[in-house]
């Protein structure tokens, strides 16, 4: 608009110089990029711009929540989970595992390595999953203990001594499993705690647990 107004160009002209200077103009030791602006239909980003927006990611909502680059992953619980390919914005894989759900998806699911690992807590069927983030296939799948409920909680993995540990909160126990198998390491039960939210926290050496509807409390797990 400052173009057209000030310099007289057409809009198209002040389009495409934009463009050039955008895409890049070699200024003898390469090609260089000499502006940047938003386009919806552009998919060059600045490293300096990609850096600090993983910076900024990091910091405020943890390592697992950045991107590998390469795929973005969306997660609605029952109705299914994808992999988006992260420059076109094409669907990579897909699949899903219905259960049943009083209030729908309210849980994310964690990146382990080469795994995306979800808790999947409904009224008629509950379980721990982890799929290959390659092709969505299923690398193990841990059914919880009996009984239980509808909670809506994203697993945390954890270091403990020499080994990780995924941390899932469910209806009326919290249990850990081994991230690689699914294999359950350790459980701690509250009778009437279900529906629970909350994220488990890990520090100092303990795990905090909020227990849920009916029984809210907060449990602290060595």
């Amino acid at each position: 608009q400052e173009a057209v107004r000030k310099l007289g160009m057409t809009a198209e002209r002040a389009m495409r110089t934009a463009q050039q200077l955008y895409e890049g103009v070699d200024i003898g030791s390469g090609t260089v990029g000499l502006i940047t602006y938003m386009r919806t239909d552009s998919t060059t980003l600045s490293d300096t711009a990609v850096r600090a927006a993983r910076q900024v990611i990091e910091r405020q909502f943890g390592a697992e929540y950045l991107t590998d680059g390469a795929r973005v992953y969306v997660h609605f619980g029952g109705d299914g989970t994808a992999a988006i390919d992260a420059v076109s914005g094409a669907v990579v894989w897909k699949a899903q595992f219905p259960y049943a759900s009083q209030h729908g998806s309210g849980g994310s699911p964690t990146l382990y390595r080469d795994m995306l690992i979800f808790s999947a807590d409904g009224h008629y069927e509950s379980f721990v999953i982890a799929l290959d983030t390659r092709t969505g296939k299923v690398r193990w799948k841990t059914p919880r203990r009996k009984p239980f409920d509808q909670a809506y909680t994203t697993p945390l993995v954890i270091r403990v001594g020499d080994r990780d540990q995924l941390v899932s909160v469910g209806a009326y126990r919290a249990a850990a499993y081994d991230p690689l198998n699914g294999k359950e390491l350790w459980i701690v039960r509250y009778e009437d705690g279900f529906s629970n939210v909350p994220r488990p926290v890990y520090g100092h050496g303990l795990v905090y647990v909020a227990t849920g509807f009916q029984q809210p409390a907060l449990v602290a797990v060595r």
